[in-house]
């Protein structure tokens, strides 16, 4: 009798799903609840989310549909604009430049370019380094970008950079060098030339080849090619209206369409490297790139909560697309949010709060009003523009 009374404990033991870290073992499904809320309260079509914990994806989640019309289901591996998240990705291709010794990061910029060079201006050319580039230090114009539309041709690099594309708005030197952060697309234009001009290879076959293959991150490409357009969602505008898919010559700077799975891996092998395991970078580069030079490091914003632990992240917001992901290297704790409306800033600001309260994490993010968003749109567009 008494052993049958432990056998039947033994197997109570094993088969109730226990508590983890205070939490039901289904942990993160108040993220579902709270997003389901805020989507259907502002009528935002789509979204999905990744939970990293400790090397491996722990929840993920799509919501809603990728396209209104359609009708067809998001899920987290449905492909987004990732709009400036692109930034951070193209910072990790050129690290691995640097750490093969092709580039240096206090190099002048100008001495890894044959195609093009920067206009003249009032400041020193030779200031502007891989890592004021990549710190978005450089001084720097233009801010950001629009993108084309898919059924025109998308020009080249090139003449983006020289303004050709852009009604005579070149990418130039506009503050001195060195002398603060002024966030830059154009200063990843030019990374993305170097990219190119250093190893030999177009930048999209760069970052398939050295980053998407080898994180086995299948759904991400910096370009459109025919095998993720059925998986690609919509973009939609406050009011509700479709974008078109907007693609752009400036890939590095907001050209990439990934999912939450791969962002999601990808931030993995980042947070394992920096705890000193076998990644795409050393864990000494992560360091640096961790390390912050004003706002960001090098290729991502950097901070620390007010108990000193750092958080590592970046945003994203093309037409019609907002993302966000952050991440905690030393504890191993990430999320990553995508959705597909210009309304999108409202769901991932209060799913990245609830992911940190959740988790005891001394970290929010603010969003903005509704008026805010109803206007600030598209005055940045027009600043992406004529700046």
């Amino acid at each position: 009798m008494r052993v049958r009374i432990i056998l039947i404990t033994l197997l109570f033991i094993v088969l109730i799903p226990w508590p983890l870290n205070g939490e039901e073992s289904n942990s993160f499904a108040f993220l579902e609840e709270a997003l389901v809320d805020i989507a259907e309260t502002n009528r935002i079509p789509g979204a999905a989310v990744v939970v990293v914990r400790n090397g491996e994806i722990t929840w993920s989640y799509g919501y809603g549909v990728g396209n209104k019309k359609e009708g067809w289901e998001v899920t987290p591996e449905t492909v987004f604009q990732a709009g400036s998240i692109s930034k951070a990705v193209a910072a990790v291709g050129v690290m691995q430049l640097v750490e093969e010794g092709l580039l240096d990061l206090d190099a002048p910029a100008g001495q890894y370019l044959s195609l093009w060079e920067f206009p003249e201006s009032e400041f020193d050319e030779k200031e502007v380094t891989i890592r004021r580039l990549l710190s978005h230090t450089a001084g720097l114009a233009p801010r950001g970008y629009m993108g084309y539309r898919p059924t025109r041709d998308i020009p080249p690099l090139l003449d983006s950079l020289t303004g050709e594309a852009r009604r005579g708005k070149a990418v130039r030197i506009v503050e001195e060098p060195g002398s603060g952060f002024k966030y830059s697309g154009g200063g990843y234009s030019v990374l993305e030339l170097i990219i190119e001009e250093v190893s030999g290879l177009g930048f999209e076959e760069y970052m398939q080849k050295r980053v998407f293959q080898p994180l086995g991150m299948e759904n991400s490409s910096y370009e459109w090619p025919s095998h993720l357009r059925e998986k690609t969602a919509t973009g939609y505008s406050v009011f509700g209206t479709s974008f078109p898919t907007y693609l752009f010559a400036e890939k590095a700077a907001a050209g990439l369409l990934s999912s939450a799975v791969d962002l999601g891996r990808f931030l993995i092998n980042l947070m394992e490297g920096y705890q000193g395991g076998e990644a795409i970078l050393s864990t000494s580069t992560l360091h640096e790139m961790f390390t912050p030079v004003d706002l960001y490091g090098l290729g991502f914003r950097v901070n620390k909560t007010s108990e000193g632990e750092l958080v590592v992240s970046h945003g994203g917001s093309n037409q019609g697309w907002k993302s966000f992901m952050v991440m905690f290297p030393e504890k191993g704790e990430g999320i990553v949010t995508l959705v597909n409306s210009d309304l999108g800033t409202i769901l991932y600001q209060e799913t990245t709060n609830l992911w940190a309260k959740n988790l005891g994490l001394d970290y929010s993010i603010g969003a903005p009003g509704w008026l805010q968003m109803l206007f600030a749109d598209p005055i940045t567009r027009l600043m992406r523009f004529y700046y």
